[in-house]
């Protein structure tokens, strides 16, 4: 059984200084939770009962409905996945 470790106990001092209280979420889990809500919300949207309410009658700009969801929905996940991607400029 792995030894347990008391808050604070065997950090360097600059990271017990950075860490978060109890009450606030770490930014790193909070970004990582956010990746894995955008993953599972592309593999939602892109179901085939997503895609055929998609698939209406109708154009935009002459391209069919089903087109430019399909075409949407992958540009918002590839800026939300760039956006959480970033690095912080004080995490070097």
């Amino acid at each position: 059984m792995p030894p347990v470790m008391r808050r604070g106990v065997g950090l360097p001092a600059s990271r017990e200084a950075t860490r978060p209280s109890d009450g606030e979420a770490a930014p790193d889990r909070v970004r990582g939770d956010a990746r894995t809500v955008v993953a599972l919300g592309g593999a939602v949207l892109f179901t085939p009962t997503a895609l055929a309410l998609s698939d209406r009658s109708f154009t935009v700009l002459g391209l069919p409905s089903a087109l430019v969801y399909v075409l949407a929905v992958w540009l918002v996940g590839i800026v939300l996945t760039r956006s959480l991607a970033r690095r912080r400029p004080d995490a070097r």
